[in-house]
């Protein structure tokens, strides 16, 4: 099974939703790492991203 044909049309709005949490809870003066919930893993698929088009 192809997993990334499953989740290739959501990953935008995941990555938009990570970053916006990770915004108010910066806005809010919380600890980014203690929060619950939270996930830097669009900073990863970001960094894929730029690896990607630096090599195409």
């Amino acid at each position: 099974m192809d997993m990334y044909k499953i989740i290739k049309d959501s990953t935008d709005k995941a990555r938009s939703t990570a970053r916006h949490l990770e915004q108010q809870i910066i806005k809010n003066n919380k600890d980014l790492l203690s929060s619950n919930p939270h996930t830097s893993i669009y900073r990863i698929l970001d960094a894929i991203d730029e690896f990607n088009n630096l090599n195409d």
